[in-house]
């Protein structure tokens, strides 16, 4: 819903073309079927009328969610498929497997100082301009109309272990760090 919301407001205060809500399709509809394949076959799994095959598949499922990691990718819902665009409103970043473009980027907790923040509270509900361990020389925003046309928050992540200011607190973001050190990437409303 994200995705279409931005477009929708960006659209309906005149800053971009109708074109901006063709991109819906393209970027969310193989993502949006996976996903119902995913909760259909779950649902098959979930509503089993017989009760052999019920106590079977519970008695499966209390043994894997014993092992801490089946426990995790369950907890967090690792199963339902996460959005990787390809095409839209998105910049390529060639074929870098380990790229984040095109990706949800990771819901972290950051420090600054004694205070503790998720990255989201910081940046707010609109684009941002994220710098990834950048050298100083590099810190300063780009000089671009276009981030101030999206009104785009700013804000430079430093690894743990720095001492430095907006330093994530645990390794969600260590993935971003290994892949962008010193780039800044774009990153839309849905966090995308």
């Amino acid at each position: 819903a994200h995705n279409l919301v931005w477009k929708l407001t960006r659209v309906l205060k005149g800053k971009s073309t109708s074109a901006l809500l063709e991109t819906y399709h393209a970027e969310r509809h193989s993502q949006v079927a996976e996903t119902i394949r995913v909760a259909a076959r779950t649902g098959i799994l979930q509503s089993t009328k017989s009760l052999p095959l019920a106590i079977l598949r519970d008695f499966c499922i209390r043994g894997l969610t014993m092992i801490p990691a089946v426990r995790r990718y369950f907890s967090e819902m690792r199963y339902i498929p996460k959005p990787f665009l390809r095409t839209g409103v998105v910049l390529p970043d060639g074929n870098r497997p380990t790229s984040c473009v095109g990706r949800l980027m990771p819901a972290a907790a950051i420090r600054d100082g004694s205070r503790m923040m998720l990255l989201d509270d910081f940046i707010g509900a609109g684009w941002a301009l994220v710098g990834i361990d950048l050298p100083k020389a590099a810190s300063q925003l780009p000089d671009s109309s276009l981030w101030r046309e999206l009104d785009a928050t700013s804000i430079v992540l430093r690894p743990r272990g720095t001492g430095m200011t907006f330093v994530p607190v645990d390794d969600t973001f260590d993935p971003v760090f290994a892949a962008h050190r010193g780039e800044w990437l774009i990153v839309r409303p849905d966090r995308i």
